[in-house]
C-alpha cells in the first residue's frame, strides 16, 4: 500500500511511504473475485481490449500495489478513531471484496479501531474478530451497540 507522507523525511535515506500487506491463502483452490474489484482498462481503444469489453469483461485485475492516502486522525472526537495504525477503508474494502461475496464471513484477527468491522458491515459481510486491548474492545462494542458508522464511504 503506497501513500503520500509529510513526515519521516530524512537527508540520509528514502522516505518510507508504503506499508506491506500480508495476503495468505489456505488452499490452492482459493478464490479471487476479479469482477468485484476490476479496474477500467487503460487503453479502451485497443482492438483486443474492445473485444474483452464486448465479451462482458468488467476490467482488469488491480495491480499488486495500492494507492490510498493515510487516514488522518483529525476528528474532534478522539474516542472514535484514536488508533496508531488505521488502514483506509478503500484498502480494506478492496481486499475483502477480492476474496468474499455478500453473506460470506471475514476473519479480522486484530480489530483495532474497528474500521474493518465497519467495512464488513457496509459490504454486507459477516465478521469474526479479536482484539487484545480492553479499551478498543469497549469502544468497538459501543459503536456496535449504537450502530455508529465510524468511517467514510468506501
Amino acid at each position: 500500500w503506497v501513500y503520500r507522507s509529510n513526515i519521516g523525511h530524512s537527508p540520509n535515506r528514502f522516505t518510507t511511504a508504503h506499508r506491506s500487506i500480508l495476503h495468505a491463502r489456505k488452499t490452492k483452490n482459493s478464490v479471487f473475485y476479479k469482477d468485484n474489484v476490476a479496474e477500467p482498462y487503460i487503453n479502451q481503444d485497443d482492438k483486443r481490449i474492445k473485444g474483452r469489453i464486448e465479451s462482458g469483461s468488467k476490467g482488469r485485475a488491480p495491480y499488486s500495489w495500492f494507492y490510498a492516502d493515510l487516514v488522518k486522525n483529525v476528528t474532534k472526537d478522539k474516542d472514535l478513531i484514536n488508533h496508531p495504525c488505521v488502514i483506509p477503508d478503500k484498502i480494506s474494502a478492496l481486499l475483502i471484496q477480492s476474496v468474499t461475496m455478500p453473506g460470506d464471513t471475514v476473519l479480522i484477527l486484530f480489530a483495532g479501531s474497528g474500521s474493518e468491522i465497519d467495512v464488513c458491515r457496509k459490504l454486507e459481510r459477516n465478521w469474526i474478530s479479536a482484539e487484545l486491548s480492553k479499551n478498543y474492545c469497549e469502544r468497538i462494542q459501543k459503536q456496535l451497540d449504537n450502530q455508529i458508522l465510524v468511517f467514510g464511504d468506501i
